[in-house]
């Protein structure tokens, strides 16, 4: 009980809370994943595997836009898209980042010249499809599930994409229509960071 009363106070939520609310939080530590449950002042209590995670939905106002060189930020992250060498490609080992032990940002390079025209850097969507480098296609959703990120940890990531078919997610994973080969002339690095 203390437990859920800290995290509410950690929230704003100093007052506004009855014996109801925490024991709700008690109850929804048994509950199944994905489970949630409301709060006082809008706070949204969610189960994620072994733990229960809160927040304060917000609109993530990040816009599509074509892809290109730049930094973009969303609620959490900071995303950039850089060109890059060779000479780097070779030299960098993968730079992982744990957040709470679960969540592994990753830095991807990318044979730029494989990107269509037409992608664009945007949120995840609803029916999005993701090739992972065995060619098996999944939704995305359930991709990142199998990666083992939460429905928070998913909402703010950003992807190059075109239409539903999504070629790269920041931080996470690239499909194997922009990886690096023999015939790659032009690499780019995609960081992702949290903010």
């Amino acid at each position: 009980k203390r437990a859920c009363i800290l995290a509410l106070n950690r929230l704003g939520v100093k007052k506004d809370y009855t014996t109801a609310h925490v024991d709700s939080l008690i109850k929804l530590s048994n509950l199944q994943t994905g489970s949630q449950i409301s709060l006082p002042k809008g706070i949204i209590a969610i189960k994620e595997q072994n733990v229960i995670s809160f927040y304060k939905p917000c609109e993530n106002n990040f816009a599509p836009v074509k892809f290109s060189f730049d930094t973009f930020k969303t609620l959490n992250y900071l995303f950039s898209v850089k060109p890059s060498s060779f000479d780097e490609f070779l030299k960098e080992k993968p730079t992982y980042k744990s957040i709470n032990g679960e969540f592994v940002l990753r830095e991807h390079f990318i044979d730029l010249d494989k990107i269509p025209a037409d992608a664009e850097i945007r949120t995840i969507n609803e029916g999005d499809i993701f090739t992972k480098f065995n060619g098996q296609k999944k939704s995305v959703k359930k991709f990142l599930t199998d990666k083992k990120l939460n429905k928070t940890q998913r909402k703010n990531l950003i992807v190059i994409a075109v239409d539903n078919q999504v070629l790269a997610v920041f931080g996470v994973e690239i499909s194997p229509m922009l990886k690096i080969d023999k015939t790659t002339k032009n690499i780019g690095k995609l960081t992702c960071n949290l903010v």
